[in-house]
């Protein structure tokens, strides 16, 4: 039987915008956490949504960098497009 290794891998940057929390991972990947009340538009009853998380392959990953760049250091954007564009053998720019 032969089982799946999955490689380990590791955070280069975070950006917290309001409730959401993103982190960029150095194969190029990100994940999007949220932790969220929505209220039921029917019975008006509330949810709590923690934990919520959307993961990003490094092609959708680069555009989540760019709309959150502003939010980030500079040393942190810096690695972070580094390993999103060697996943998506684009440019570094």
């Amino acid at each position: 039987m032969m089982q799946a290794t999955r490689q380990q891998v590791e955070p280069v940057a975070k950006a917290v915008v309001g409730d959401l929390a993103i982190e960029f991972y150095d194969d190029g990947s990100a994940v999007m956490a949220a932790a969220l009340t929505i209220e039921c538009t029917r019975c008006s009853a509330l949810h709590d949504l923690e934990g919520v998380e959307v993961s990003f392959t490094p092609d959708l990953a680069w555009h989540l960098l760019q709309a959150v760049r502003q939010h980030l250091p500079p040393d942190a954007y810096r690695q972070a497009q580094a390993a999103t564009s060697q996943a998506i053998g684009g440019p570094e720019s």
